[in-house]
């Protein structure tokens, strides 16, 4: 009998790197890795997860910043992981406008339900690591197993709370991703 694929989901902008109210990392320079990052992809990965990230970047759909520009950025997060011999294993990026209704912009679950399909999993097996509402409805939409709020993006722990932002509360809440992959590691050893 096989071992499920399991998948950690995880939002790019609050969660990954600093979130920049009303703005958008543009540049590689821009991308500031939160503390505890790296660490705690390289924990998934060492543990048999497969991590992926999907993130909304409308900077693009507004002419801020081209693909190749998203990818320069992207390549500084990779050399990040690459120096403790981690990876993401998919990536999706929805580009579009918010106002585009297609079908990969969180809150929709397209980007997820994509990356599932790659790598055959299935998401009752997947937890999404997120900082707003849009990645808990998308996580939710998509039956991912469970979403983990991480404070220091868009929402607070007082937040979490309120029905207006999570009508399902978070199954957890932490202050940074280390501190939630810790939590999801040491629960899965018992």
């Amino acid at each position: 009998m096989t071992t499920p694929v399991r998948i950690a989901f995880l939002d790019r902008d609050g969660v990954i790197n600093q979130y920049l109210p009303g703005e958008y990392v543009r540049t590689p320079d821009e991308l500031v890795i939160l503390p505890g990052v790296v660490d705690a992809i390289k924990a998934l990965k060492d543990a048999g997860w497969q991590v992926a990230m999907v993130t909304n970047q409308q900077g693009i759909g507004k002419g801020f910043m081209t693909p190749a520009d998203l990818d320069a950025v992207h390549a500084k997060l990779y050399a990040a992981l690459d120096a403790v011999d981690a990876r993401i294993d998919a990536v999706r990026v929805c580009p579009h406008l918010a106002v585009a209704a297609c079908s990969c912009r969180k809150p929709k679950p397209g980007m997820i339900l994509d990356i599932a399909a790659e790598l055959g999993a299935d998401v009752r097996n997947a937890v999404f690591f997120g900082d707003t509402d849009s990645d808990a409805a998308a996580a939710r939409a998509a039956g991912v197993a469970a979403f983990h709020l991480i404070l220091g993006g868009k929402r607070t722990a007082e937040d979490a709370l309120q029905t207006k932002y999570f009508p399902t509360p978070p199954d957890g809440v932490f202050p940074d991703l280390l501190s939630a992959v810790t939590s999801l590691l040491q629960a899965s050893n018992i």
